[in-house]
C-alpha cells in the first residue's frame, strides 16, 4: 500500500483517501488496496490493485476532456511501475483513438443472470438450436451452427452463419461465440452482416436474441470488444456498461511468441494445460479469466464506495 501511495506522491497526485479491503469472492485475490487520488483541482482518480499488482481498476477517472492525454500516459507511467496483467478503466471518456494510441480498447459487459450461478454446459447445445431457430426467422433465411473449439471447462466456440452460403468464410451473416465455462461468460467475437443486410434492425434483433437464449445456460455476462466502426451501435444499448481495457498480458504474450519457436503455444489457465494450441480458440481463456476477475474487482469497488456515500 505505502509503495502505491509514495509513487503517486511522487508524480504530484495528492492522496485523499485509502483503505484495505479483504476479498473472499475471488479464487486468486485475497486483498484490494483501495485509493483515491487528486491533482491541480481537476483530477480526480479512485482505482484499486489487489496486493500482487496483477489486477488493476478505475472507477472514477473524472478529469477536463482536453486532459485525457496527460491522464492517460501518467496512467501509463503506473502500469510501467507495477506492470499489471490488466488494467481496466470504468466509463466511456474522450475519444477512441486516444484510448487506442495508449493501448486500451473498448469493451461492453451485459448481465445475463446477475448472479453467479453454475454455467450449463449439457444445455449449451440446446441452447444454440433455440438461437438458430429465432435468428433465422429474423433473417428470413435458415443458418448453421459452426462448432469452431470444444475444449470444456474452458472454452467453448461457434460460428454461426446463413446456411445458403458454401462455405463460412463466404456468408452474409456472421456471430461467433465463446462459451467460457471458467468465467461463466459468453464473449461475442463478432457480428458481421453484409451491406445489403444493415440499417434493418438485425444487430439488434440478435442481441435481444443471445440475452434471451444464454439465460438458459446459465451464462453470468455477455461482453465484447468494440471497434471504432461499432462503437456507435454498442453505445445504445443501456444493458452494456462500456469500459475500457489495457492487456499486458497479452502484450507479453506476443512478445514471447516471437522469440519462441513453433509448437510453444500450449499454455496453463489456473494451472491446468489446455489441450489444443493458442490459435485452435479464437480468444485466450487465461486473459478472459484476469478481465472476469478485473470486473469482479470493479464490482467490488463500486460496492465497497457505494456503503459510504
Amino acid at each position: 500500500m505505502h509503495e502505491i501511495i509514495e509513487y503517486f506522491q511522487k508524480h504530484d497526485y495528492k492522496v485523499e483517501d485509502y483503505a484495505v479491503i479483504p476479498v473472499d469472492t475471488l479464487p486468486t485475490v485475497e486483498t484490494v488496496y483501495q485509493i483515491a487520488v487528486t491533482k491541480d483541482d481537476q483530477f480526480q482518480v479512485d482505482l484499486a490493485v489487489d496486493a500482487e499488482k496483477n489486477l488493476l481498476v478505475v472507477n472514477n477517472l473524472d478529469c477536463p476532456v482536453q486532459r485525457l492525454g496527460e491522464t492517460l500516459q501518467d496512467l501509463t507511467r503506473v502500469t510501467a511501475e507495477f506492470d499489471p496483467d490488466t488494467v481496466l478503466v470504468q466509463g466511456a471518456t474522450g475519444r477512441y483513438r486516444l484510448w487506442q494510441d495508449y493501448g486500451f480498447y473498448k469493451h461492453y459487459q451485459c448481465i445475463i443472470t446477475g448472479t453467479e450461478t453454475q454455467f450449463a454446459t449439457d444445455r449449451i447445445d440446446q441452447s444454440l438450436d433455440q438461437t438458430a431457430r429465432n435468428l433465422a426467422t429474423q433473417l428470413g433465411e435458415e443458418v448453421e451452427v459452426y462448432e469452431v473449439a470444444a475444449d470444456l471447462p474452458y472454452i467453448y466456440s461457434v460460428e454461426i452463419v446463413d446456411r445458403k452460403a458454401q462455405h463460412p468464410d463466404a456468408a452474409q451473416y456472421h456471430c461467433d461465440l465463446h462459451y467460457h465455462q471458467l468465467t461463466g461468460a459468453v464473449y461475442l467475437d463478432r457480428l458481421w452482416l453484409a451491406e445489403d443486410k444493415r440499417h434493418q434492425g438485425l444487430g439488434t434483433a440478435t442481441v435481444e436474441i443471445l440475452k434471451e437464449t444464454l439465460v438458459e445456460v446459465g451464462a453470468n455476462y455477455l461482453y465484447l470488444r468494440a471497434t471504432e466502426s461499432s462503437e456507435s451501435f454498442w453505445d445504445r444499448y443501456s444493458e452494456f456498461t462500456p469500459c475500457y481495457r489495457l492487456n499486458q498480458r497479452w502484450a507479453r504474450r506476443m512478445r514471447r511468441q516471437l522469440r519462441r519457436e513453433p509448437g510453444w503455444d500450449r499454455v496453463y489457465v489456473r494451472g491446468v494445460k489446455l489441450a489444443n494450441p493458442l490459435d485452435y480458440y479464437g480468444n485466450h481463456p487465461g486473459e478472459d479469466w484476469d478481465f472476469f476477475q478485473a470486473q469482479e474487482m470493479l464490482r467490488l469497488n463500486r460496492m465497497e464506495e457505494n456503503q459510504y456515500e
